[in-house]
């Protein structure tokens, strides 16, 4: 979200993006942490997933904070620890929010996220109930996470797609 400019206008670019069907990263807690801890999620979050019918990928990012503080400019050599979670369905989201108002099914499919991080953060998965099945997704556990010293890994069936994307 550009914070400088107008939230509609960034939401509007953000539903762009995934109606053709791109993947979208955000940070859902608007900034950088002054203190290292995560902070409330925001609901612009539960939003978009809701809104566009999308599935969210929950990732933790660990040691950001100690390589890049907030009010820092520049970043330092550390090591960062990323855990990639089970994809929280759309469903599931829906499901968070039936009966409530949008704004409230919003904050509820926020929260949902929220907790999933936290739980990667703690070295929890998510309950398969609120994931997309594993016939539709491919899980990288924290072994195959990227550190400091290696490259990123991919699963083998997306690097096989990818090397076929290559050759077209």
């Amino acid at each position: 979200m550009d914070r400088s400019g107008s939230l509609k206008k960034s939401l509007r670019t953000a539903g762009e993006v995934l109606r053709r069907g791109c993947h979208l990263l955000i940070f859902p807690e608007g900034t950088r942490s002054p203190s290292g801890e995560i902070s409330e999620f925001k609901a612009t979050a539960g939003y978009l997933a809701i809104t566009h019918g999308v599935d969210v990928l929950p990732v933790y990012l660990g040691g950001t904070y100690g390589a890049m503080p907030k009010g820092s400019l520049l970043p330092k050599r550390g090591k960062l620890r990323v855990v990639i979670g089970p994809p929280l369905s759309i469903a599931s989201l829906r499901a968070r929010g039936s009966g409530l108002a949008k704004g409230e099914a919003y904050r509820a499919a926020t929260a949902a996220m929220e907790e999933a991080v936290r739980a990667l953060r703690d070295g929890r998965s998510r309950p398969v109930s609120e994931s997309v099945s594993e016939s539709e997704s491919v899980s990288v556990s924290e072994s195959e996470s990227v550190s400091e010293s290696q490259e990123p890994t991919a699963p083998k069936r997306s690097r096989r797609k990818l090397a076929d994307e290559d050759r077209s």
